[in-house]
């Protein structure tokens, strides 16, 4: 039986607005925490009260520790496919830019992860799509994405459209090729159900 690693985050609310805090792997620090959390606002409500303004040391928020809470994010909202491609594109950028914290990102480093997904073979389509959901992730970690490059464009290729008589061709060599060996059952399929004939 495998045992998993789990983090824990303290959920909180900061001007109206919800956040988690990644706290570790170990409830004592989560706890702990949790614990500084409730004080630094406790504290800051009875300055306002008093009309007095508290200033608290900002802490600089990790890469990976954003990352999993926008995934964490996504997942309870039930886009599985929007947090595995967070996933993909959170590990992806982090591997090309060897950056630790959320303000070392700069305009050079979304660049060059850029030039490696086409370097990796990647259409510009999918270099704009890893940037969108790049953005979206430091968007949602409180980053000023207004210093980050455009989208990169792409041309809008129409999809090839094929006539019945290509439709039949194609399947009438597909026929030909597979008669000894037809492990999808191609052969018998049936353009007007989509249901093998076997």
């Amino acid at each position: 039986m495998s045992v998993q690693k789990y983090q824990y985050y303290v959920r909180f609310y900061e001007n109206r607005k919800l956040r988690y805090k990644l706290a570790g792997n170990k409830a004592a620090a989560a706890d702990a925490l949790r614990d500084r959390i409730e004080k630094q606002h406790s504290v800051k409500a009875a300055a306002k009260a008093v009309g007095v303004k508290v200033e608290t040391e900002e802490e600089r928020k990790v890469l990976s520790g954003t990352a999993a809470v926008y995934i964490r994010d996504a997942e309870q909202r039930g886009a599985t496919e929007a947090a595995e491609q967070a996933r993909l594109v959170a590990a992806e950028f982090m591997r090309v830019v060897h950056k630790t914290y959320l303000d070392e990102v700069t305009r050079d480093d979304v660049f060059r992860f850029h030039e490696s997904l086409r370097k990796r073979g990647c259409e510009e389509r999918t270099v704009a799509n890893k940037h969108q959901r790049l953005k979206s992730w430091l968007r949602f970690s409180g980053f000023e994405t207004s210093i980050l490059p455009p989208k990169p464009r792409y041309e809008e290729e129409l999809p090839t459209i094929y006539t019945r008589d290509e439709i039949s061709t194609l399947l009438a060599n597909a026929d030909k090729k597979n008669d000894d060996c037809d492990p999808y059952g191609m052969s018998a399929w049936s353009a007007g159900s989509g249901a093998s004939a076997h």
